[in-house]
């Protein structure tokens, strides 16, 4: 039977810079035997949850508002479990890593349904906000255009496809109120 230890590493990054690239190299020496290098994973943020669920950065609770968060990397699928009786609004923010060009930010529902685009283009660390609460799109607190439906979570669970332009990332946050059922 295998043996394997777990190797976690924190790579410190200057403020305006962005990782291109990385390079991992093993060096064994003196020794002898089969090694192997599995799950290699890089997250951001202070808290690993690759492999250990932590819930500090990830789900917060304060009322009836719920604030779930994410990183989406070209195409994910995020399912919320609105355990409130009905479907409630969803707003949605996106902070974009990478610049992305027009129309390259769709937001469905379901199996894809009640697509939203978002109509212009957007630069690294901008916040795109999609919110069903107050009817309205904004890219940095300015109205923005986009074309398709708000969205909202229905009771149990929701899924919510979120599509990137290709090889780009963004941290994404959900924000809603769960309601008693009608």
């Amino acid at each position: 039977m295998a043996n394997f230890s777990r190797f976690s590493r924190e790579v410190k990054l200057s403020n305006n810079k962005r990782v291109e690239s990385v390079t991992i190299a093993l060096k064994i020496e003196n020794t002898t035997g089969s090694i192997w290098y599995t799950d290699i994973q890089f997250q951001e943020g202070e808290t690993v949850t690759g492999y250990e669920r932590n819930t500090r950065y990830m789900d917060k609770l304060v009322g009836d508002l719920h604030w779930h968060n994410g990183i989406i990397r070209s195409e994910e699928t995020v399912i919320i479990f609105n355990v409130g009786g009905t479907s409630t609004a969803l707003d949605v923010y996106i902070y974009p890593k990478q610049n992305m060009r027009a129309t390259s930010i769709n937001i469905a529902q379901g199996y894809g349904s009640h697509n939203a685009i978002i109509i212009p283009a957007v630069w690294a660390g901008d916040e795109v906000a999609l919110l069903a609460s107050t009817k309205t799109c904004t890219i940095n607190n300015l109205k923005a255009e986009k074309q398709g439906f708000y969205k909202y979570t229905a009771a149990a669970d929701s899924k919510h496809p979120i599509t990137l332009q290709n090889k780009t990332g963004a941290t994404v946050y959900f924000e809603y109120r769960e309601k008693a059922g009608a």
